[in-house]
C-alpha cells in the first residue's frame, strides 16, 4: 500500500488550507484541520517541529512508515506527507466525530448495543494490525 501515499518534498501550503486552531495534541505533536485547496476534502494535519529531540523524529518518521502500510476501514488512512526546513507533516483521514472517551463523557454511557459495535471496531482495528507483521 505504501506505494499509493505521496511524499511532497513541496510546501503543504501550496496544497493545502491549513487552520490554526488546534483540534488534538499527540505525544509527537498537534493535530490540525485542513482542506484540499484543488478538491476542498477536509483532512486532518498532524504537525511535528524538526526541533526535537533525535528519538522523536525518528519516532515519528516510524508511525509514518507504519501507517503508509496500513488500510483498514477502523483505522485512520494516510494520505500523504510533507516536510519542510521546521515541520514534518503527515496528512490523515479527518474524524469528524471526536474522540470517543469526549463521546462518552457527553452521553453519560452506552447502550449495550452501541458498546459493542464499538468494540467489534475497535477488536477488528487491532486484530488487522497484529496480522500485519
Amino acid at each position: 500500500f505504501a506505494i499509493y501515499i505521496i511524499n511532497n518534498a513541496g510546501d503543504i501550503h501550496d496544497f493545502y488550507d491549513v487552520e490554526e486552531e488546534k483540534i488534538g495534541e499527540g505525544s509527537f505533536g498537534r493535530v490540525v484541520k485542513c482542506t484540499n485547496l484543488s478538491t476542498g476534502a477536509e483532512r486532518a494535519v498532524k504537525m511535528l517541529r524538526k526541533v526535537r529531540r533525535k528519538s522523536q523524529l525518528v519516532m515519528f518518521q516510524n508511525e509514518l512508515s507504519t501507517l503508509k502500510m496500513l488500510d483498514h476501514p477502523h483505522i485512520v488512512k494516510l494520505y500523504e506527507h510533507f516536510e519542510d526546513r521546521k515541520f514534518m507533516y503527515i496528512v490523515m483521514e479527518y474524524c469528524k466525530g471526536g474522540e470517543l472517551f469526549d463521546r462518552l463523557l457527553e452521553a453519560g454511557h452506552f447502550t449495550e448495543g452501541q458498546a459493542a459495535i464499538i468494540m467489534q471496531q475497535i477488536f477488528r482495528g487491532v486484530y488487522y494490525l497484529h496480522t500485519m507483521k
